[in-house]
């Protein structure tokens, strides 16, 4: 059968439970495709497994695991060589140094997805100014972190992600005071 079809709907699923906020089902979903993709080695498809599983993790607030399923995702990225992969995997160990408040590493990390992502034009650009919004916050740099949400902001706007706009829009609030 089409086991890497079954891979990249397992993976699909779970950004439906996650965005739903079941979190133990999208878990549970995401442990069967990391499965499914170990035992026919499907390279490409286990990145977005790993990936997914980090920022799973980061909600479940499990930061040693995100942490290490980014590790994972980035060296899969970097032995098939796959950019967009690289620029995800970056990312998220960025989300996961934010997390444990390792910021000197968070930016590092975020910095090597930015070139990356940038280059690419990538969808995921709008999630990366996000964090390096979150990130200029921790580090009282109040102003840097007012153009990171506003560029992430205006991403979302273009992509149509009302959820997404209103995540940024209570940031830059916060802000305001």
């Amino acid at each position: 059968g089409d086991w890497r079809g079954v891979a990249i709907s397992l993976v699909n699923l779970n950004v439906a439970y996650y965005k739903k906020g079941e979190l133990d089902e999208a878990l549970k979903i995401m442990t069967e495709a990391k499965e499914l993709c170990l035992k026919y080695d499907f390279k490409y498809v286990i990145i977005y497994v790993y990936n997914g599983l980090c920022e799973l993790n980061l909600k479940l607030n499990k930061p040693d695991e995100a942490l290490k399923n980014a590790q994972l995702a980035l060296k899969v990225s970097l032995e098939i060589k796959t950019k967009d992969g690289e620029g995800m995997s970056y990312l998220n160990l960025g989300m996961a140094y934010l997390d444990m408040d390792d910021l000197d590493r968070s930016e590092e990390n975020l910095q090597i997805s930015r070139g990356i992502l940038e280059e690419l034009e990538h969808n995921q650009l709008s999630d990366l100014y996000y964090f390096m919004g979150l990130l200029s916050v921790k580090k009282k740099n109040n102003s840097l972190a007012t153009d990171h949400f506003n560029r992430s902001k205006e991403g979302y706007s273009k992509m149509g992600d009302q959820q997404n706009i209103d995540k940024v829009q209570k940031e830059l609030d916060k802000l305001e005071k």
